[in-house]
């Protein structure tokens, strides 16, 4: 499996030895080469030398190409005003002082803007590193780019003028369509909708005047057997819900975002089988039980002892020791259980890293019941329990170094002559 590989296979909704890693670089890129963010972002040679130091320092599985979201505006009539330190920001709005909507033939072209640049960048780094990493093109959002394009009296037409916002962002959602058709040709493997005003509106109103918008627009993607993200900035955790059901591959967040709140939404999505083990394991949902019950039986108990094992790996990417080293936690659990069982109680709780692996294949698949629930392991996260933030109580490293792969597991208990 390589490292694109693994990327493509969490896209799927697959489990995968460990999470995918895609540096959102932006104009960082250039300080790795010490040049501005305009240089980056306008001179070709500069933006593909930093790209490429990306790659190299940063080995990434997925890494976009640009993230600058004023490039559709630019080439819609938007002045762009410029920084060093950062993309550029829009300093005017073609439709402030009118409430029209642009005619489908004002659709960027790729030749248009600085387009050349970013297409000619793409094509050059698909052959350059496209064999191993997955490449990310990113387009603005349609809301946001409504928003560049009417200005903050936008919002104001939500209340004022439903029929105009509807028909804007409907011209905003086939210029993503028309950008992410060209990214695509260029080689990209991932179109990432980044959306940063998600944030700034209600899950009702995302309802009423981008649900449409973002469906059709990751279902085109999807079309076009490409992979999809829908990125958002800032505290969208009220809307992460009605992002999901607009059916994107993934959904990317930033710090802002609380991610336990997020987390307990996603899992309440495990219905869609987005691991693929959904009622295919004992230990698994629905069978395990639900998620409040377990959190809850989880608080019942008094004490908890946290242990963990470090696997050494050839590098980075060396999955099959990622593999090996989570089959010797599923032994190093079984063993705990098997010889301290006396000394936690016959009513402690034993969990592991992720789904159970004491069988090859789960009696449920066959209708079958558990051959050992004796000895059956459900995963820490199963429980609602979330391993980083364990760890950090427990004063223990959830990262031990380059080149290693940990896995966390634990033993509930009440009190007891431990």
């Amino acid at each position: 499996m390589t490292q694109k590989e693994l990327l493509f296979s969490a896209l799927r909704h697959e489990t995968t030895p460990r999470a995918p890693w895609v540096p959102f670089a932006d104009v960082h890129a250039g300080k790795l080469i010490g040049a501005d963010a305009q240089q980056v972002l306008t001179d070709e040679d500069t933006l593909l030398k930093a790209l490429l130091e990306v790659n190299r320092l940063y080995k990434p599985d997925g890494q976009p190409v640009v993230f600058d979201l004023q490039l559709e505006a630019e080439i819609l009539g938007c002045e762009l005003a410029w920084a060093a330190d950062g993309p550029p920001s829009v300093a005017s709005h073609p439709l402030a002082d009118t409430m029209t909507v642009p005619c489908l033939c004002t659709l960027p072209k790729p030749e248009q803007g600085r387009l050349p640049l970013v297409l000619n960048v793409m094509r050059k780094m698909k052959e350059l590193v496209g064999e191993t990493t997955a490449l990310y093109g990113l387009i603005c959002g349609p809301f946001t780019l409504a928003s560049h394009l009417r200005g903050n009296d936008l919002f104001m037409d939500m209340y004022d003028d439903e029929d105009y916002v509807h028909d804007l962002l409907n011209y905003c959602t086939q210029c993503g369509k028309a950008m992410s058709d060209m990214f695509l040709e260029a080689g990209m493997d991932v179109i990432a909708v980044v959306d940063p005003l998600v944030s700034q509106i209600s899950s009702s109103h995302f309802e009423e005047f981008l649900a449409e918008p973002y469906t059709e627009l990751f279902a085109h993607i999807r079309s076009k057997n490409a992979f999809n993200s829908f990125f958002v900035c800032g505290d969208a955790t009220r809307n992460i819900e009605v992002m999901c059901k607009t059916a994107p591959d993934s959904i990317s967040v930033d710090e802002n975002v609380d991610i336990l709140a997020a987390k307990n939404i996603t899992d309440l999505l495990c219905e869609s089988n987005s691991c693929g083990m959904y009622g295919k394991s004992w230990m698994c949902p629905p069978y395990i039980g639900e998620i409040e019950t377990l959190i809850q039986q989880a608080k019942e108990y008094q004490y908890i002892l946290v242990y963990q094992i470090i696997g050494q790996l050839e590098d980075s990417y060396d999955f099959e020791g990622m593999m090996e080293t989570g089959k010797a936690m599923t032994a190093l659990a079984g063993a705990v259980r098997e010889k301290m069982a006396s000394c936690f109680g016959a009513d402690a709780l034993y969990l592991a890293a992720g789904g159970c692996g004491i069988c090859s294949r789960c009696a449920k698949l066959d209708d079958q019941p558990c051959r050992f629930p004796q000895k059956a392991l459900a995963s820490l996260e199963a429980y609602g329990i979330d391993v980083s933030s364990l760890a950090a109580a427990a004063n223990m490293k959830y990262i031990n170094g380059s080149d290693t792969v940990t896995y966390f597991a634990a033993v509930l208990f009440h009190e007891k002559e431990v």
